[in-house]
């Protein structure tokens, strides 16, 4: 007891008065959080015992041993990856599909899977209480597909995509970011076809909907390997790249990549775990025997701004064509439907002559035979009709000229007035013009525009 006692009190010295600790007794293999009624825990996994660390109240527990036997707890450790899942964390075997559920200091066997060696270097993550993995690798060739491992029968089943007719090519050692259910994979390794034994690294960005199990590929990457790039946090939101000494943040929702200057401090950043508005950063010490934790505001943690870049090079050339040819597709289909607008506006809206009356649209308008007659005479007369030719279908035997002539005059102003009320226009359909022919004599002309001929 004096052995806890003396631990948890230089932890809580050390993290409140320089904001970092050193684990004395070894270094720390794994860290996890868990969140149980809104109180967040930090679990530390060290060789021979596990300490908890908590988060608001900014103290440690006593360091506690496990429960089970110490081979079996070195071999899970260090061949296992950890998860956090519904508030339980979950060990996960990189070679195959053991899984071990951890709860107050013993480890558990869940799974009824066995090490099958088949999806070594996978990617692991958990998204809505289920855990995923995605790639590895086994006998000389790499997965493209999601593993998910199904508490109520207790094996891994196959996410199987639909509606794809594009898929990526299997990878391992794969980095990857995760923005609710968008998963976004990129890097990692691809086996050469033609030497198995032999990888190489893949150079395209893909993501796949988890909801819709729907792929879609982004382009190339901007650089052709990023093997430098450690990932720092569970969602791939993070990197170091000690090749460049820069701390990396990804959003690959924005295809944007954020480089940082890394101090000397970061030079040593393992892991870490962000809650809030703090990051909890375990970095190893450099005797590679003892870890350390450092707790870091984002500001601290960055450090100076570099440059900004792309993740991936959407391919433009395509792009381009594609819209070219949507745009293309609705100029034709535009004036298709102006010309099939127009054509029917034509059609319903002109005047057609019939025999005793006029159609226009749903309507009918019966005239006299005269008028008929007149309206007939008009229209097969384009450069217009005098007096003289208009009063031989007027005429009344027995009156005088000028009497005709002015009748004549009031059946055009009449067949105006009528056809102008029918089809509800405010527009002259007979004009009186001058005669192209002989600009002395006057003309009646019709508008035929307005009818159909």
């Amino acid at each position: 007891m004096k052995f806890y006692f003396t631990l948890s009190f230089i932890l809580i010295v050390q993290i409140i008065y320089a904001r970092s600790l050193k684990f004395p007794f070894g270094a720390v293999k794994s860290m996890e959080l868990v969140t149980v009624n809104k109180k967040p825990t930090i679990y530390f996994f060290l060789d021979h015992y596990y300490v908890k660390y908590d988060v608001i109240g900014n103290k440690f527990n006593d360091s506690v041993s496990y429960l089970n036997s110490s081979v079996e707890v070195q071999n899970i450790l260090n061949s296992y990856i950890s998860v956090t899942s519904d508030s339980c964390i979950y060990f996960i075997q990189n070679e195959g599909g053991l899984l071990y559920v951890f709860n107050d200091g013993f480890f558990k066997r869940i799974d009824h899977s066995f090490e099958h060696k088949m999806q070594i270097n996978s990617s692991i993550f958990c998204y809505k209480n289920r855990i995923y993995r995605y790639g590895g690798y086994g006998f000389f060739t790499c997965r493209n597909f999601f593993t998910y491992f199904d508490f109520s029968t207790h094996e891994w089943e196959v996410l199987t995509p639909i509606k794809n007719t594009n898929l990526p090519e299997g990878t391992s050692s794969n980095l990857f970011f995760r923005k609710d259910s968008i998963v976004y994979l990129f890097d990692g390794n691809i086996q050469n076809q033609f030497n198995l034994i032999e990888s190489t690294p893949y150079n395209q960005c893909w993501k796949f909907d988890l909801k819709k199990r729907l792929w879609s590929n982004l382009g190339d990457l901007t650089e052709t390997s990023k093997n430098e790039w450690k990932c720092l946090d569970k969602n791939g939101n993070l990197y170091s790249d000690a090749s460049k000494n820069e701390i990396i943040t990804i959003d690959a929702e924005k295809n944007e990549v954020l480089h940082y200057r890394r101090n000397l401090t970061m030079s040593k950043l393992d892991n870490l775990i962000h809650y809030n508005d703090k990051y909890y950063c375990l970095l190893d010490s450099r005797s590679q025997e003892q870890s350390e934790l450092y707790i870091y505001t984002k500001a601290e943690l960055l450090g100076v701004f570099l440059y900004k870049t792309e993740l991936y090079k959407t391919n433009h050339v395509l792009q381009n064509v594609i819209i070219t040819i949507l745009f293309l597709g609705f100029i034709v289909a535009v004036y298709y439907l102006l010309k099939y607008l127009k054509a029917k506006k034509t059609k319903i809206d002109l005047i057609n002559l019939n025999s005793d009356h006029l159609q226009f649209r749903d309507k009918k308008l019966y005239l006299e035979p005269l008028f008929i007659e007149v309206i007939r005479l008009l229209l097969n007369n384009k450069n217009g009709v005098t007096s003289a030719a208009l009063m031989k279908i007027t005429e009344k035997k027995g009156l005088d000229y000028t009497y005709n002539q002015k009748a004549a005059s009031n059946i055009i102003k009449e067949l105006n007035l009528v056809i102008k009320t029918f089809i509800n226009s405010s527009d002259e359909i007979i004009l009186q013009e001058r005669s192209k022919d002989d600009s002395r004599i006057k003309v009646y002309i019709i508008k035929v525009n307005f009818f159909k001929i």
